[in-house]
């Protein structure tokens, strides 16, 4: 008997420690990371912003003005800016690996991440992030779209590393930043960006009946459950080009340094002066030059129906100065689709605030209903080889 309650108190007791140690190790995060809702840190001022994208809201542009700029930003703001520089840590995230990537056998890989980050480990990567941290008063900002892409428990995977790798560090509050456009405008770049190298493109009516146009909604959702409303710095790209204001302004003076009023006028003014004009890093072609890519592969498909060894090979993408010639050349049209994409509108813009942008985005391209004989000549142009094979 006395042996039965000693086991029952040694049991209640370990548990005891056990949600002891969970409470106190979990309040201590929420201290240091200031990243659960309501719940804003006094002791940690400083920030490590992260810019998590979406994809398709100028992520490039940022990334390549803040490489450009990153001395300056130091010098005058004592912001340390360190674009892409956890890209693989996110990836490796992603895939859920905990061990160098070179422990990893190469073949089990996705393409991206052989490419890119083959030679790189979690430690490594995470070594420029805690040398920059040492700074007790820097804020640092890091950005990848890989961030965005983060599944829920993912996400708490890597607050908890980076919490392990920084443990003795001053202080410091996440402070994730997220870009959102509207639904119909981020679905007709997505649709774009996937596309634009392909020489079989998904035809605009085929993505449209699909789900991708959800992924924007799923990652901002995933981002709002991990951080919480309060924390989280959400804006909206469209009402950022509507008013004429940068993306950098926003990313550095509001976000990354909190300011307002004059002063924040004057930090606007100063970062606007470092070249805005800086060339764009992504170009995407026409949608109407898309069409044309499925066009002509149809007409393609025609010509060697029934063909065995046919010299005539199809490689053509939008991308081709040749398709975006003939894409100029055709009868356009236009359509907001509304109605496909009012209710996802409205579920994103009730839960973010955002205000909605006063235009609607107009998905163009060739309309196929007014396509005259010459027209299809200019496509059938495209495919000289398999004229010849008539």
């Amino acid at each position: 008997m006395h042996e039965h309650r000693t086991k029952s108190f040694v049991f209640f007791l370990a548990l005891g420690l056990g949600l002891w140690k969970c409470v106190v190790w979990d309040s201590t995060f929420k201290l240091r990371y200031g990243w659960f809702p309501n719940e804003p840190s006094p002791v940690c001022k400083r920030r490590l912003v992260l810019h998590v994208g979406m994809h398709k809201t100028g992520t490039s542009f940022l990334q390549k003005w803040m490489h450009t700029h990153n001395k300056w930003l130091a010098k005058h703001f004592g912001v340390l800016a360190m674009p892409r520089a956890a890209h693989c840590t996110a990836m490796m995230f992603n895939l859920n690996l905990t061990d160098p990537v070179d422990d990893v056998p190469i073949d089990s890989l996705p393409e991206h991440v052989k490419f890119r980050c083959r030679r790189f480990t979690l430690n490594r990567t995470f070594d420029f992030l805690v040398t920059a941290l040492e700074n007790p008063s820097a804020p640092v900002i890091i950005s990848t779209e890989a961030f965005s892409t983060l599944l829920p428990g993912r996400w708490e995977h890597f607050l908890s590393y980076l919490h392990n790798k920084t443990r003795n560090l001053p202080c410091f509050a996440v402070s994730p930043v997220v870009f959102l456009r509207s639904p119909s405008s981020w679905s007709q770049s997505q649709w774009i960006q996937r596309g634009k190298k392909s020489s079989n493109p998904l035809p605009r009516a085929d993505w449209l009946a699909g789900s991708w146009s959800e992924e924007e909604l799923r990652h901002y959702m995933t981002l709002l459950d991990t951080f919480g409303k309060s924390v989280l710095h959400v804006v909206s790209y469209d009402m950022l080009l509507e008013a004429n204001q940068s993306l950098q302004a926003f990313l550095i003076c509001n976000a990354t340094l909190g300011m307002d009023g004059a002063s924040w006028s004057g930090c606007q003014e100063m970062v606007d002066s470092k070249g805005i004009g800086t060339k764009r890093a992504n170009i995407s072609p026409s949608p109407a030059a898309l069409d044309i890519v499925t066009l002509a592969r149809h007409m393609y498909n025609i010509y060697t129906m029934g063909k065995n060894g046919s010299s005539c090979k199809f490689g053509l993408t939008s991308l081709s100065s040749e398709v975006g010639a003939v894409a100029a050349n055709m009868p356009q049209g236009c359509n907001d689709w509304h109605e496909r994409f009012a209710q996802l509108e409205d579920r994103l813009y009730n839960l973010s605030g955002l205000v909605r942008p006063q235009s609607r985005t107009q998905w163009c391209g060739v309309n196929e209903t007014q396509l005259q004989p010459h027209h299809w000549k200019l496509i059938e142009g495209l495919l000289p080889e398999c004229v010849k094979t008539l």
